[in-house]
């Protein structure tokens, strides 16, 4: 900084110490002296501080502040690899409520995992059909929440967004503890039960369960 420079910085911060609060614009005259004014004049120009060298440059990174207390919450759900599932919402026994976004899935999703088993839970609600046999589009009761949950039938993870309303249903789908029962076998590794009823029950989306890419069983870790 020449003398002539560091002499107009010295006095325009002298100067801006008495400075109005509505005087926002620095101006410089042809003779080289700043003023601050609402508008620079004819003959004025106006200057950024960085050009007069108000602005220095950044100082060196402190020192590294002190290591911070292990954090209690949130945990995280694991599969067999390791692999992040999700985060936990809740904990009772050996099931663990997680919530966790799946790909092509514009919303996220809860899970109920039986970390005992390692395996997601068996659903205890069932998926309803208005035709005979499991055919058709499915019904589904848990439903309508914040955020939906999905319930896995075999190799399909089924959820809803929608709230539930009273449908004339003519057969369910379940899955089998350990086998079917008086139901028949589906090809999605499920069972079928015809039953003439109504449910409280709302339309579903459905993926492969591959696409939540986990390989159980599953683990609850500090996060």
């Amino acid at each position: 900084m020449t003398p002539r420079s560091l002499c107009c910085s010295l006095t325009l911060l002298a100067f801006l110490a008495g400075v109005p609060a509505d005087a926002v614009v620095v101006c410089a005259k042809k003779s080289g002296r700043l003023l601050t004014r609402e508008a620079c004049k004819k003959r004025e120009t106006a200057v950024l501080p960085g050009a007069i060298a108000l602005v220095g440059p950044a100082g060196p990174q402190g020192p590294a502040g002190p290591t911070g207390a292990v954090g209690m919450l949130p945990y995280e759900v694991i599969d067999a690899t390791g692999k992040q599932f999700g985060s936990l919402l809740t904990w009772l026994g050996s099931e663990a409520q997680v919530v966790t976004a799946v790909q092509g899935v514009d919303v996220p999703l809860q899970f109920i995992v039986d970390t005992l088993n390692g395996t997601f839970r068996i659903s205890f609600e069932p998926l309803w059909y208005e035709q005979p046999g499991c055919v058709g589009a499915p019904l589904y009761a848990d439903a309508g929440g914040i955020v939906s949950l999905g319930s896995v039938f075999g190799t399909r993870v089924y959820f809803s967004r929608t709230r539930p309303t009273e449908h004339t249903v003519k057969s369910y789908e379940y899955v089998p503890e350990p086998d079917c029962g008086t139901g028949t076998p589906t090809d999605r590794q499920s069972c079928c039960l015809d039953s003439d009823t109504t449910a409280i029950v709302s339309p579903v989306e459905s993926f492969d369960v591959s696409i939540l890419g986990v390989t159980p069983p599953f683990s609850v870790v500090p996060r």
